[in-house]
């Protein structure tokens, strides 16, 4: 539900995230675009709200898909790993949000080689998260996509867990607040999380 300039699940504030990676092949074994959206609560639980999937070469794509899901989240930075390509994509997504007047920044992320391997990286950042039932997951959309990547030792993409990973690791719990009166609220209960209905997808 989203009250008070922000979201709130179980009368907890949440901080909301997004991030994206970048696919540039069209063909049909490779990789796709994704981007996850993602909120945090102040004890540290994470809730995947929204995944986008799709596969495109062209710029004007992802900032659309961008600007839809911003619209929906209003998620006040994105994250976004930057390679020598992606560097011209993310510098142009920067100029149309200013032109656009959007109240977002983006997280450029450059991985080294302290940062390991990929595979390394997801697992480090993901797996005790999951093992401390700290994640939870919304019903539908892409969720089965994720569910599989995660699962799999070798799945076919990676896509999706990839960017919630790089997602995860800018991720802020905000500040405790007093939890409000959910009578008085009138606040509607979702059977996806066991607590309050979001207003978008959720």
């Amino acid at each position: 539900m989203r009250q008070d300039g922000r979201w709130w699940f179980k009368n907890k504030p949440l901080n909301v995230y997004a991030a994206i990676d970048f696919a540039f092949s069209m063909r049909k074994g490779a990789d796709y675009t994704a981007i996850v959206v993602a909120g945090i609560d102040a004890e540290g639980y994470i809730y995947v709200l929204d995944i986008d999937r799709f596969k495109t070469d062209k710029i004007s794509v992802y900032f659309d898909r961008v600007v839809e899901l911003h619209a929906r989240w209003l998620f006040r930075k994105l994250r976004a790993e930057v390679t020598v390509a992606q560097k011209v994509i993310v510098e142009d997504l920067k100029d149309r949000i200013r032109k656009e007047g959007l109240s977002l920044a983006i997280d450029e992320h450059r991985p080294t080689r302290s940062d390991g391997a990929k595979e390394e990286r997801i697992a480090a950042v993901l797996e005790p998260r999951y093992d401390n039932l700290s994640i939870f997951h919304y019903r539908g959309g892409y969720i089965p996509a994720l569910e599989e990547e995660l699962m799999l030792a070798r799945p076919q993409h990676d896509d999706i867990k990839d960017c919630f990973a790089s997602l995860v690791e800018i991720m802020v719990p905000p500040r405790k607040v007093r939890e409000r009166d959910a009578s008085t609220n009138k606040l509607r209960y979702s059977s996806r999380f066991g607590g309050v209905q979001f207003s978008g997808r959720v």
